[in-house]
């Protein structure tokens, strides 16, 4: 698997996250939203893609080059609030918090130096991921450099490969360059040619292949468009020149630097902290106790089951994890199961001495005095139900809660959990069964205690017991029960929903005169 490079368009994502947000400020009058929002998608690209290297690139103060060769380049901006100028330097202090590396260059924009980097990491056989809401770097795409385009704000992302940018421009990737040169970019204040926008320049880029071509063959074109393209001619090309990302910015691309490695992570917490970033904290913190080990004991007798399951009853509270075998013929079976009372008393139990001692586990499943910590308790439920079992006394469900703190995810996994809350690697399942197993039941006691404070500090507790908890049964039922459908309505329903079709076709076709 080759190493992962994520490149940041800082300026980009700060000011999309700026006005993506509403006003934040802290209880002394610091602005903050721009910081948040970006923190926010920070925190999910690092979760999401797991890089090896991570690099922003920002643009320095000051004209370009560009503005050497086009006076009124960006000239039509108007002024970057106070609001915003103010939280540059706490992103630049959060930044160095995470271990982030940060270029700029006097001289050049972000893009030029997006631009270098990637074509350098390319030369390497590294995987570039650039993270933008500037359509403009997809000229930069190749088999080994993705844009991830920022949509609506920060919350959405959508990425852009090769075959991607084809469907979209029916052109490959460089001759966007070309593209934009024609039609101009109004963001950016390049004028390109009058009268012709991106659907003129995609179709003569189809009909001539090339700028050049274009300029080449103006004799073949008639009208306002050969006019234009006449008359502007050379602001085109200078248009183009514009539009060009240079790969030769002279900054060096240092993986050293750029390695994304376990930042500290009691700094930056205490930077949320001064920033009151009370749902980032939650996110971020650290047990105090620690958990680079797992202990746990595998039972192998009847009588250390009954003990162990006497410790839970004492303490009310047990939570478990559930392994599944899948016969020939199709039907799962628990094949082993993890349960603990506290993260000091973690057990495993595995398929043969399980079924000798399953009305054991029975009974204290369905016993709702024994509080439950599940992760994706809908899924146990389902595979005990095959079991003739009814889990009773869910306290929670790690997966949910999570979810209630933030909707935004991707992925609610264990693992991925695990590790935005506690800085903790899990083991690979493969590598040892028991442990692993055993390592989720634990982890969860810890991820109730912090997903419990977050929800706590959002008042979202009642939600948590008295909507999302019963809810998880209701699906259950449902996805158990299913749906009876009448075959023979939806046959008829069909033949009648064909001769409409047929019908409505035939009106469009008359419509348009095509026989």
């Amino acid at each position: 698997m080759k190493d992962k490079l994520i490149i940041i368009d800082g300026n980009s994502l700060f000011h999309r996250a700026f006005y993506a947000l509403p006003t934040l400020r802290t209880s002394k009058g610091i602005y903050t939203n721009a910081v948040y929002g970006f923190t926010t998608m920070l925190l999910r690209l690092l979760e999401d893609e797991s890089p090896n290297y991570v690099i922003t690139a920002f643009d320095k103060k000051g004209p370009t080059f560009r503005h050497e060769v086009y006076n009124e380049y960006k000239g039509h901006r108007s002024k970057t609030p106070d609001e915003l100028n103010s939280q540059f330097p706490i992103l630049k202090k959060l930044l160095s918090a995470f271990n982030i590396n940060t270029i700029e260059a006097e001289g050049y924009e972000a893009d030029d130096i997006i631009g270098t980097i990637s074509q350098k990491a390319e030369k390497l056989g590294i995987e570039t991921l650039i993270v933008t809401g500037d359509k403009d770097t997809f000229q930069l795409i190749t088999p080994n450099v993705k844009v991830l385009l920022t949509r609506k704000g920060i919350s959405e992302l959508e990425l852009y490969d090769e075959k991607k940018v084809l469907e979209e421009y029916e052109m490959d990737p460089k001759k966007l360059i070309d593209m934009k040169g024609l039609m101009g970019d109004s963001s950016d204040n390049i004028p390109g040619v009058p009268g012709i926008g991106e659907k003129t320049a995609i179709k003569l880029m189809k009909q001539f292949g090339s700028f050049d071509n274009v300029f080449n063959n103006i004799g073949e074109l008639k009208g306002k468009l050969k006019e234009n393209l006449e008359n502007y001619k050379e602001q085109a090309f200078m248009s183009r020149k514009l539009s060009e990302i240079v790969i030769n910015v002279p900054v060096d691309l240092d993986l050293e630097k750029s390695k994304y490695c376990d930042y500290n992570r009691e700094n930056a917490i205490e930077l949320f902290k001064e920033l009151e970033f009370s749902s980032l904290i939650d996110r971020m913190e650290i047990p105090n106790e620690d958990n680079n080990d797992i202990e746990f004991k595998t039972l192998n007798s009847i009588s250390e089951i009954k003990k162990a399951l006497e410790t839970v009853e004492e303490s009310g509270d047990m939570s478990i994890n559930l392994g599944k075998r899948t016969l020939d013929s199709g039907k799962d079976i628990i094949s082993n199961i993890s349960f603990a009372s506290d993260v000091e008393n973690v057990y495993f139990v595995g398929e043969e001495l399980l079924q000798k001692t399953w009305d054991m586990f029975h009974r204290i499943l369905e016993n709702d005095e024994v509080k439950k910590i599940c992760h994706d308790a809908k899924k146990i439920n389902l595979l005990l139900n095959k079991m003739g079992v009814k889990l009773n006394g869910l306290e929670i469900d790690t997966m949910i809660g999570a979810y209630l703190l933030d909707p935004s995810k991707s992925s609610y996994s264990l693992e991925k959990l695990a590790m935005e809350f506690m800085g903790y690697h899990m083991q690979s399942k493969s590598e040892d069964l028991e442990y692993y197993t055993c390592e989720k039941t634990k982890l969860q006691i810890k991820l109730k205690e912090i997903i419990l404070s977050g929800l706590k500090k959002n008042d979202m507790i009642t939600l948590l017991n008295e909507v999302e908890m019963p809810l998880i049964e209701v699906l259950t039922s449902m996805e158990i029960a299913g749906i009876k459908v009448d075959l023979t309505e939806l046959e008829t329903l069909s033949g009648k929903f064909g001769e409409k079709l047929e019908t409505l076709t035939s009106k469009m076709f008359r419509r348009v005169y095509i026989k």
